[in-house]
């Protein structure tokens, strides 16, 4: 699509809904008690597109200087099959397949929370380096979920005449997807497995 000198394309994030405390802990409780139906339906997650932008509240990759978001469910499975953000657990020696983590690719300082799928465990810890961070943060930036406007200029300023010209309304090239909660997602999942 080729632009006029009066149009621009926008871009925006659509956030996830807002979810109260008691929310957000029932989401982390649901996510920690259903890891395995996770991960057993990581294809169908990642092949749809509500279900793959199904957002935890508590999982976010944030860097500084570099951004933050919070990440997608899909986003996750795609980067634990590559195996980054996958480390050792503490506890048990297992598989902790980290959801939130953050830090500084400058000091290489950073703090990561993640699941372990053995133990169940949640605990926290820091990666030898900023590096798989710094890998996921890309990953989570080109599938952000975004509408995609274009904006025409039909007004403009000018000093013989003011303000001239008629407004145009924004187009929508792309609506955002809108994905569903854990709650939902889970209880596809299991409405599938029957």
């Amino acid at each position: 699509m080729e632009l006029q000198q009066n149009q621009k394309i926008i871009e925006s994030i659509i956030p996830p809904p807002g979810l109260s405390r008691t929310e957000k802990a029932r989401e982390r409780e649901l996510f920690q008690n259903h890891f395995d139906l996770i991960q057993e339906n990581a294809d169908l997650i990642i092949n749809t597109p509500e279900l793959f932008y199904c957002t935890l509240h508590a999982a976010c990759i944030n860097l500084a200087y570099l951004g933050g978001y919070l990440t997608p469910l899909g986003v996750l499975l795609q980067l634990w099959r590559k195996g980054l953000l996958v480390d050792v657990c503490d506890h048990c020696r297992g598989d902790l397949y980290i959801f939130c983590a953050g830090g500084s690719p400058l000091s290489g300082t950073n703090k990561c929370s993640g699941l372990c799928r053995n133990c169940r465990t949640i605990s926290g810890k820091s990666l030898p380096s900023t590096r798989p961070i710094v890998q996921a943060l890309q990953k989570v930036k080109k599938n952000l979920n975004k509408k995609t406007i274009l904006r025409t200029k039909g007004r403009y300023f000018s000093f013989k005449h003011g303000l001239t010209g008629s407004p145009v309304p924004d187009r929508i090239l792309q609506e955002g997807v809108k994905p569903v909660r854990l709650e939902e997602l889970l209880r596809r999942l299991q409405l599938d497995l029957t």
